[in-house]
């Protein structure tokens, strides 16, 4: 055991019809070797089923899993290596991976099946693997890096799926995803959590906490230009979160019918209300590096997420002088708290909606 972690799994490649067995048996030894005074019950509320573009990215998203299993005890399956082969055949392997729960004297184990699909179309792999997901509990379908959520081999896992998580910042075509992901809420099912928009929380409450003082609040209204900076060493122009931040914005101030500007990723509203966004070096929340609103007033408020990633400056100014400096603290998300909190998600999150179908817009619009 160490750091109070300890694996358990198949030493080997095992057939697909002897996992049940092999996965008692991993049980059988976790428990006859579970220290002494350690208590130790098995439970899983979830199912998982992970599909990575690598071995490297699924052992990630394994220990990813690991660290989460304390507050979310699975069942998960991570696929990776698909193809176009039906011939192929699979490789299987199963583990239990148990963590000591501080000094309460429990044991909190999760069960990962790994399967190498060596070449095989997804639709063969989802008829192989389907059938080991547990009865009656609820599945998340996790796509950790980047593999395509609009693919149509997708589909057959997709439609037995309760949640779907999503990173829209891996994705290549942020528009088309953005859609899919606005049909899949209408429809209900599945409940979709995009990882973008979670970890985009802490920037959107260092602005909302910008307003929180009536007296600034009240200068909402008179808002005529936004202006939204993204890291310009990113991979995408502009990236998802940085859409997801202009969609929320603007439609929290309900900008409606945006139309294209002449000059770079400019937006009109209502004639008099414009939306730029614009690329500008260095990091910040994510890949947005600050937000501005500028009233017809005269009036500037300004939040600056500054490149610690944990920390981010309010400035308002009127007329050029400054008013107000404030520094707030916006603590960083690991991979595990970000996975934790999007497996919380059971419901569809209306406020999303709204961001992602004006981002898919501003997506549309800038060509």
């Amino acid at each position: 055991m160490r750091d109070g972690r300890s694996l358990f799994d198949s030493e080997g490649s095992i057939r697909l019809k002897d996992v049940e067995s092999a996965l008692r048996g991993l049980w059988r030894s976790a428990a006859e070797q579970s220290p002494e005074g350690v208590r130790f019950s098995r439970v899983v509320l979830l199912n998982i089923i992970a599909i990575c573009s690598s071995e490297d990215a699924a052992n990630r998203t394994a220990q990813c899993l690991g660290g989460v299993a304390s507050d979310h005890p699975s069942r998960s399956i991570l696929i990776w290596n698909c193809g176009s082969d039906p011939a192929a055949s699979l490789d299987v392997r199963v583990s239990v991976a148990c963590q000591l729960m501080g000094r309460t004297g429990h044991q909190v184990c999760c069960e990962q099946v790994f399967v190498d699909a060596r070449g095989a179309p997804l639709e063969k792999v989802a008829g192989a693997v389907l059938p080991l997901t547990l009865p009656d509990v609820p599945l998340a379908l996790w796509l950790p890096d980047g593999v395509n959520v609009c693919s149509e081999e997708l589909r057959r896992f997709v439609s037995v799926s309760d949640r779907l998580l999503v990173d829209t910042r891996l994705q290549q075509d942020a528009a088309f995803c953005f859609r899919r992901i606005l049909e899949w809420h209408e429809a209900g099912s599945p409940v979709v959590v995009d990882l973008a928009w979670l970890q985009l929380a802490r920037c959107r409450q260092a602005v909302a906490q910008q307003f929180d003082p009536p007296r600034w609040r009240e200068k909402l209204s008179d808002v005529r230009r936004v202006e939204i900076a993204y890291d310009d060493a990113a991979s995408a122009n502009p990236p998802a979160d940085t859409l997801l931040m202009a969609g929320w914005i603007a439609s929290r101030l309900h900008w409606r019918d945006l139309t294209p500007c002449a000059f770079g990723l400019a937006f009109s509203a209502a004639g008099d209300r414009d939306l730029v966004i614009l690329p500008e070096k260095g990091h910040g929340c994510g890949r947005v590096r600050r937000v501005s609103f500028e009233t017809a007033g005269g009036w500037v408020f300004l939040i600056q997420f500054e490149e610690s990633h944990v920390e981010a400056t309010l400035t308002v100014r009127e007329g050029g002088a400054e008013i107000s400096r404030d520094i707030i603290h916006i603590p960083d998300l690991s991979d595990a708290e970000l996975l934790c909190g999007a497996l919380e998600v059971s419901r569809r999150d209306a406020v999303y909606a709204e961001a992602c179908s004006v981002a898919a817009e501003l997506a549309v619009l800038r060509g």
